[in-house]
This record gives C-alpha cells, structure tokens and sequence, in this order.
C-alpha cells in the first residue's frame, strides 16, 4: 500500500477522532512532520490539542477540495469580495460563510495546523472584513 493510501486518525483536543486519509492531509506541515517521526506505517494514530472537531473538520473539507482545484491564488491587495479576491469559485464560497469571528478561529486553525493556503484564504477573508 502507497503511503498517500492510508489512513490516519486525528484526535482532536475536543470532540471525536477522525479519519482522513494521509493524501488528504498532505497540506498540513504539522501532521505531516508528526508521521514523518512516527514509527507506526499502518494508522498513525495523531494527537492534536490545540484544535477543535470542529475547525479540524473545516481544515479537512478544505483540503480535500485543495486536492481537486490546487491551483488556488489570492489578489492582493484583496479585492472588494472574495469573488473578487480568489481565482476560483469554491474557494470564495467557502469562505463566505464565515463570520468575523470565524474567521479569526479559521486563521487560528490554520496556522496550528501549517495549512499555508488555508491561512492565506482566511487572512484574506479577514482584510476585507477590514476594508469593509
């Protein structure tokens, strides 16, 4: 079995594991260097404190989709939506949901996790809440 085949399960610092699969995940520096160090090659069993369920499973929705469209930029400066400010649909959808608020968890999450383009998608999300 290829390494991006498996799966893993993440425990967040509250709520229930996960599943994911280590292809989905390969975005996030973090969980990568925690398997990187892990002797175990069948399910890496990862610890993650520092996180909600819930912003872990926004993180993994993101970066499944990242897997299909990862040719995701960002104007900069941003523009007056996020329509305007990423190059791709889904991208902005995504982002529109988020409140203030969410936002800030979502750079929170991101920047735990070493999620680069899930870091520079919520800081932008956050700039226009600024410029508006």
């Amino acid at each position: 079995m290829e390494e991006d085949d498996r799966i893993m399960v993440i425990k967040p610092g509250s709520g229930e594991a996960i599943q994911v699969a280590v292809r989905t995940m390969s975005a996030s520096k973090l969980v990568m260097d925690i398997i990187k160090d892990d002797d175990d090659v069948r399910t890496p069993l990862i610890e993650l404190p520092n996180i909600s369920s819930k912003w872990l499973m926004v993180a993994v929705e993101f970066l499944r989709h990242l897997r299909k469209e990862p040719h995701v930029e960002f104007k900069k400066p941003v523009g007056a939506t996020m329509a305007d400010t990423v190059n791709l649909e889904w991208y902005a959808k995504f982002s529109d949901r988020f409140s203030q608020l969410d936002a800030l968890e979502l750079v929170k999450a991101a920047d735990y996790l070493k999620i680069e383009k899930l870091l520079e998608l919520a800081c932008a999300k956050i700039a226009l809440f600024i410029k508006s």
